[in-house]
């Protein structure tokens, strides 16, 4: 299955596009918890919609008299319980979040690595762009049951480069 990510402004434009009429495609849309929902436009290849709310952090805090709310445990189970059930329904999945570079992209390797065995781009340092949340990537894989796997090559590379 093919996965890509994409941001708010992304979406409402991607899914104005003809090409997706080529792919039966899902879209899992991720805003913060204040925000409100992402414009889709909804077409008969579009197989399912997965709307969730949670901010790009890595536990929940209040900052300025306002709760945010990082990836809870039952978010990440509603992901992987959307796509097991999408997953033969559709060519593409789209995963959006408000900027594209972190959220979405945490939980697009997730998905990647459960479905295609690889995190693909994701971790790759060809994309220097993305910065995948690690508490969306982990929680998602958890989700999957796959809690006990170590470290990527990717996610150490990540690492050592924010130090």
């Amino acid at each position: 299955m093919k996965i890509i990510t994409t941001s708010r402004s992304g979406i409402e434009t991607l899914t104005e596009h003809d090409f997706l009429s080529k792919f039966n495609f899902a879209v899992i849309s991720i805003t913060n918890t204040y925000s409100k929902d992402v414009s889709i436009k909804i077409s008969t290849n579009l197989k399912g919609l997965l709307r969730l709310k949670f901010d790009d952090i890595e536990k929940d805090e209040i900052k300025d008299n306002v709760n945010y709310k990082a990836i809870s445990n039952k978010q990440a189970k509603y992901i992987v319980n959307f796509v097991n059930n999408i997953k033969n329904e559709i060519d593409l999945l789209i995963v959006q979040c408000e900027a594209g570079l972190s959220r979405s992209v945490g939980v697009a390797a997730a998905i990647s690595l459960f479905i295609n065995g690889t995190e693909g781009e994701f971790f790759s340092l060809k994309r220097p762009s993305y910065y995948p949340n690690m508490k969306c990537y982990r929680a998602v894989l958890e989700a999957f049951g796959m809690s006990n796997i170590p470290m990527s090559k990717g996610e150490v590379e990540k690492c050592v480069q924010n130090i």
